[in-house]
């Protein structure tokens, strides 16, 4: 707002004064100190409060006014449009109280100035156009703005969320290898030392049986680091596209589950963005079928046309109602709803149906040209 009042003032004054053959030097000594006194409050208290922000306005609507009375009605468009613009910059900048005070304030003035000048009916007429012009502003800048505003809000709360969900993810990873990876080779470790031990002492019995322990022990980590390497990245899904990764992480999550996964995708390739997007979207959705539907059979189907890739986890769960869900989203699922907003936000569609004791469709679909990671 300072660099309003420094910057578009000046021009509105210069404009003035040499539109007016220089006449008027009272007027514009007015408007000079009207602006003196708001840019010099303003770099003072750079917030000002709600107060002081009415006092600003007051101040600056009271020297627009005063100076067109002394500089008379042939200026009265150009006045009408420097509000106008200022008008703007206010809806873009202030909460609804502020952006009403000044439209009101402005209009009074407005309609004192014409009501001085012309005959009622065509003052009247001037201030409902200036009213009207008010409203379009207020609807089409000011609406845009709030809009903005929430879309940025939205944005923000998504990427703390997809922050939060990211250290908690980095969190499980660093306890599975401290837990379990780091720990299995520090029991093999002590394990073999005890071996060499006893080597040296010309003990070899049980050697033998202890070795092969210490061997299915770091065959038990190995593979349990694969998994978690998996869950990371898959390989397959840099080597050979979408179908075959999302065949791999059904087999992985059915291992050891009563939960049949199964996948209808074809092997054709998209670009990487669709399908690391698609895979992790299908991942979140199969994890919490697994964690929370109580489903026996989940159906994974994935087809593409020319312009998206469309995707479906549909299983046979328990379901939920629409209050359940709203419930989840809160706790539970909060990262399933990072997911669908990242669907969103990269053009895609996301869509979830359920009813309780009828399991849970959840479908997706992403642009394939083009495609905004």
């Amino acid at each position: 707002m300072f660099l309003l009042f420094a910057g578009l003032w000046p021009v509105t004054l210069v404009a003035g004064y040499v539109f007016s053959g220089g006449r008027h030097q009272a007027a514009l000594l007015v408007r000079i100190l009207g602006l003196g006194t708001v840019l010099v409050w303003l770099l003072v208290r750079r917030r000002p409060s709600t107060a002081e922000w009415v006092a600003l306005w007051t101040i600056a609507v009271g020297g627009w006014i005063g100076t067109q009375y002394e500089v008379g009605a042939a200026y009265a468009g150009v006045f009408a449009i420097n509000a106008i613009t200022i008008f703007m910059v206010v809806t873009i900048a202030f909460d609804r109280f502020m952006v009403g005070y000044v439209a009101g304030v402005a209009t009074c003035a407005y309609a004192v100035g014409q009501l001085h000048y012309h005959p009622a009916g065509h003052a009247l007429l001037a201030v409902l156009l200036f009213v009207i012009v008010e409203g379009i502003v207020v609807l089409v800048v000011g609406g845009t703005a709030h809009f903005l505003r929430e879309s940025l809000r939205a944005v923000n709360a998504l990427h703390t969320r997809m922050a939060e969900t990211a250290d908690q993810e980095r969190a499980r990873i660093a306890g599975a290898l401290h837990d379990d990876t780091l720990q299995v080779l520090t029991a093999a470790g002590l394990s073999l030392d005890g071996v060499a031990r006893r080597l040296q002492r010309g003990e070899a019995e049980g050697a033998e049986d202890t070795v092969r322990q210490v061997r299915d022990m770091i065959q038990g980590a190995s593979e349990r680091t694969r998994r978690l390497s998996f869950d990371l990245y898959p390989t397959q899904l840099g080597d050979r596209g979408l179908g075959p990764a999302i065949d791999a992480l059904g087999r992985q999550i059915s291992e050891g589950e009563e939960l049949r996964v199964e996948v209808d995708a074809p092997e054709t390739r998209q670009p990487s963005e669709v399908e690391r997007l698609a895979y992790r979207t299908i991942r979140e959705l199969l994890v919490n079928v697994r964690k929370h539907a109580q489903a026996t059979r989940v159906v994974i189907s994935v087809a593409a046309d020319t312009s998206r890739l469309h995707c479906q986890v549909a299983d046979d769960g328990r379901g939920f109602d629409a209050a359940t869900w709203d419930k989840a989203r809160q706790g539970l699922h909060m990262g399933l709803d990072s997911t669908a907003e990242r669907v969103r936000m990269s053009g895609g569609e996301f869509a979830i149906e359920s009813q309780p004791g009828h399991g849970t469709r959840a479908s997706f679909s992403l642009p394939i040209h083009p495609f905004a990671p």
